[in-house]
């Protein structure tokens, strides 16, 4: 990249501590995702947030289709932007696909990070012949081609059935208006990247203390994928909580920030 990434990435850097805290969003959000965690862990923490590639405020160049094919290309950009920051010794937080990109940065630079604690993530969403994802092939295909026809059609439905909370329906409406701000090309390809990844044998070498926090209910992520995830990475355990849909950080902030800082404490 000629340019710095931490600009190309839209980095924002905020709160005061000793310790610093890396924090990155999933499929369809941007770092403002975040806004509930960053009141409750900022004023003892330094955080740094910054939006994936084709999503948020992150520059339009950011984003290559040939190199964002895998999400390998996600984790290089992480490596390469805690090089950049002269980041060293931090805990990353990581929502849905953001927990997996920094399994494998983790996985591809050992010591990166001190401890990563993972929400809603998942190593495959595949299901396989001793493996419950949550998704056949055809669920996948019928995503894409769906994204493909109508966009704006697909996002509304996307955004009621992952946010869920449907007593809340202000949260799937701002979820879905996060979506429409993606470009459809690039969001669609992201799905096709995320669905059809295979990550199960890189979490094995995750090194390092993890926390998988999961809903009772979640729609992308069966309970049985975090536990599988939870299982595999050598140092992980994994927290249910009582709470329902993809984005518990967003519908159920007390119960996330609770079992962050629980976590942080027993990294610290």
């Amino acid at each position: 990249m000629d340019q710095q990434i931490a600009n190309l990435l839209n980095v924002t850097c905020t709160g005061f501590g000793d310790r610093t805290l890396v924090l990155c969003h999933g499929f369809g959000t941007d770092q403002t995702a975040w806004a509930a965690q960053v009141q409750a862990l900022s004023q003892n923490h330094q955080l740094v947030l910054f939006d994936l590639p084709g999503c948020g405020g992150a520059r339009k160049e950011a984003y290559d289709q040939h190199r964002h094919a895998t999400l390998h290309g996600y984790a290089d950009d992480l490596i390469h932007l805690c090089d950049e920051l002269g980041i060293e010794d931090a805990i990353y937080i990581g929502h849905s696909v953001g927990g997996m990109i920094g399994c494998l940065a983790q996985a591809a630079k050992p010591g990166l990070f001190r401890a990563l604690a993972l929400v809603g993530a998942s190593a495959r969403y595949l299901d396989d012949s001793d493996y419950t994802g949550g998704f056949g092939q055809a669920d996948v295909d019928g995503i894409i081609h769906a994204m493909q026809q109508d966009y704006i059609a697909w996002a509304s439905g996307f955004g009621d059935l992952a946010m869920a909370n449907r007593d809340r329906p202000h949260l799937a409406r701002e979820f879905t208006r996060s979506l429409l701000a993606m470009e459809p090309d690039i969001a669609w390809r992201m799905i096709r990247t995320i669905f059809t990844s295979d990550h199960r044998r890189d979490v094995t070498r995750v090194l390092c203390p993890a926390l998988v926090v999961q809903t009772a209910q979640d729609v992308a992520v069966p309970i049985s994928a975090a536990q599988w995830l939870a299982d595999a990475i050598p140092e992980a355990e994994l927290q249910v909580i009582e709470a329902e849909g993809h984005f518990p950080h967003i519908s159920a902030p007390d119960a996330v920030n609770n079992a962050l800082v629980r976590f942080l404490a027993a990294v610290g």
